[in-house]
């Protein structure tokens, strides 16, 4: 039977660096990612993670505004998440409103971002059984919006006139 090789934690800061790097050229990854991965594979003091930590920032394998951006469009094209949603995973990624908002105005567009809305209410709307009554369907597509982070009362506003479409269809 084989069992999967246990990782042994590196005491040797040039090595810790390697792993480091190699971790962030993977993908982006924001400044408290590389920190806990430091932690979880080496044995260092503070000032060897800090010193490792600053290499990588000089040398760009840490950028927070670019990993920002990255995981605000590829949470957004891929997964189809709102900025509620993507929000608050930034924020546990470490990062701060201003990076936030910056990746937001440059990630994605208004139009884009109510065109997703309107695709993926759509897509819901058509595994909601046509029997559903009519405030039961509303309720069934506010809470999947809310749950896939879109703020309310963008969906609100457009839901009357989705159901409505729907409706006649």
């Amino acid at each position: 039977m084989n069992f999967p090789q246990r990782q042994v934690k590196t005491s040797d800061p040039k090595q810790a660096y390697l792993k480091a790097s190699r971790y962030c050229g993977y993908r982006d990854r924001s400044l408290q990612e590389t920190k806990r991965f430091l932690e979880q594979c080496a044995i260092l003091d503070s000032e060897e993670t800090e010193q490792i930590i600053a290499q990588l920032l000089e040398e760009g394998f840490i950028d927070e505004k670019r990993f920002a951006e990255s995981f605000a469009r590829g949470k957004f094209n891929t997964r189809n998440w709102g900025r509620v949603k993507i929000r608050e995973n930034m924020k546990q990624k470490g990062l701060n409103d201003t990076e936030i908002s910056a990746a937001f105005a440059i990630s994605f567009d208004e139009e884009t971002y109510i065109e997703t809305l309107k695709k993926e209410l759509y897509k819901k709307a058509a595994t909601i059984s046509p029997n559903t009554e009519a405030p039961e369907r509303y309720r069934k597509l506010l809470n999947f919006a809310l749950h896939k982070g879109y703020e309310s009362d963008l969906v609100r506003r457009i839901l009357p006139s989705l159901i409505n479409d729907l409706n006649n269809k």
